[in-house]
């Protein structure tokens, strides 16, 4: 039962990355044709922070296990 739940959480975690990239590209080519709102302004901030977070953070763990 715990190894589906973490599949479950596993699968839910890569829907959400997904979903994220296709946002800030679609972000990335309203940006090209038009300014963007103070809240897609926002939301383009904040993947974008997320996605470095997420990065160093899975580094980190990587790094954790090898020691």
């Amino acid at each position: 039962m715990v190894n589906l739940l973490e599949n479950l959480f596993d699968i839910s975690i890569s829907i959400l990355f997904l979903s994220t990239i296709v946002y800030l590209l679609q972000l990335k080519k309203a940006k090209r044709t038009r300014k963007l709102t103070s809240t897609e302004h926002f939301m383009y901030i904040l993947i974008r922070l997320a996605y470095f977070t997420a990065a160093v953070s899975y580094t980190l763990l990587l790094l954790d296990k090898h020691y």
